[in-house]
């Protein structure tokens, strides 16, 4: 999935047929949307390394585990 293919529709959805609160949904798509930013290239694959890398990326700037955690939880599967 190249990142400028993403629409965030189809996430809100299953998001809120699964019963999620609209703040955490919206949530969830903002950070997608973070993390399809950091990809360099426009067309990159999302893989689970992309999810490795960023991830990592979010814990050395201090960012808290639960909240790195809450990013591995929304990213979109690489299958």
């Amino acid at each position: 999935m190249g990142n400028n293919q993403w629409s965030k529709e189809p996430l809100q959805k299953a998001l809120k047929l699964r019963g999620y609160s609209r703040k955490t949904i919206k949530t969830y798509c903002n950070q997608v949307e973070r993390f399809l930013s950091s990809l360099r290239l426009k067309n990159t694959d999302v893989t689970t390394s992309n999810v490795q890398r960023y991830c990592l990326g979010l814990l050395e700037r201090g960012i808290s585990h639960s909240s790195v955690n809450q990013t591995i939880s929304c990213a979109p599967s690489p299958y």
